[in-house]
């Protein structure tokens, strides 16, 4: 099975708008707590993780932290509202993020993001990657 992208928010809307976004080309998990994307990371093979910040009872800066450190494989990116300096650096010190989007985002934005993400996979640490597609399957 192909490695997943994992996208933790606890704001439904914005779970369905990644999903709808990237499912046709990645296999696209999502989690509303960081609680529960650690058990969909126990249980799921996951290449990016993709965290809000601002969620309960974990932040995204401690669920990257927590992942950091049992799957140091993991690509992590921290997805805020907030582009306090203080708050990125403390993702960069405790998550060791690899990146961080702001909200608010563009879906294409969002898309390429993501694509440009996996495109250079082989060969890094990231491990998502592109569903084989072909243009008749998109029918």
């Amino acid at each position: 099975m192909e490695p997943a992208i994992l996208y933790v928010d606890d704001d439904e809307p914005n779970l369905d708008l990644f999903r709808r976004c990237l499912d046709e080309d990645f296999r696209v998990l999502t989690a509303r707590s960081g609680p529960e994307a650690l058990e969909v990371l126990a249980s799921e093979e996951v290449g990016v993780l993709v965290s809000d910040q601002r969620m309960e009872p974990m932040t995204g800066i401690e669920l990257l932290a927590i992942s950091q450190a049992r799957y140091p494989l993991v690509t992590r990116m921290l997805l805020t509202a907030y582009s306090d300096r203080e708050l990125l650096l403390a993702a960069i010190q405790k998550g060791r993020v690899d990146d961080y989007l702001l909200k608010p985002w563009q879906v294409t934005w969002r898309c390429g993001c993501a694509t440009a993400s996996s495109s250079s996979i082989d060969g890094s640490p990231c491990r998502a990657r592109r569903k084989n597609v072909t243009p008749s399957s998109r029918s």
